[in-house]
């Protein structure tokens, strides 16, 4: 009984053997390393996560820069103002109870 491998030329088979040599390397870095599938679905769900807190931000940032133009001397809120002024300068009416909770 003949083995394949006693038969099988190098020179004649070059080809096949360096096909199947890239199929294996490709194949090894499609399942290991930093351009991987399964890297590759880590940095998309990092992508969706990121892109929620980004999402959470930019409503904090809409609600600020509102906040400011309120403040603006040609857009002035008086509510706001009087709301600013008890909470940062401790400010508190004559009628008012003051409840410190430990």
């Amino acid at each position: 009984m003949r083995s394949f491998f006693s038969e099988f030329d190098l020179k004649e088979n070059r080809l096949l053997l360096f096909g199947m040599i890239l199929c294996l390397y490709f194949t090894y870095h499609l399942f290991y390393g930093p351009r991987s599938y399964p890297y590759l679905q880590a940095v998309k769900s990092e992508n969706i996560k990121l892109s929620a807190d980004l999402a959470v931000l930019q409503e904090r940032e809409r609600l600020m820069t509102d906040k400011v133009v309120k403040l603006r001397p040609e857009t002035l809120d008086a509510d706001l103002l009087k709301e600013r002024a008890r909470t940062m300068l401790g400010y508190v009416e004559e009628n008012e109870i003051i409840v410190i909770e430990e």
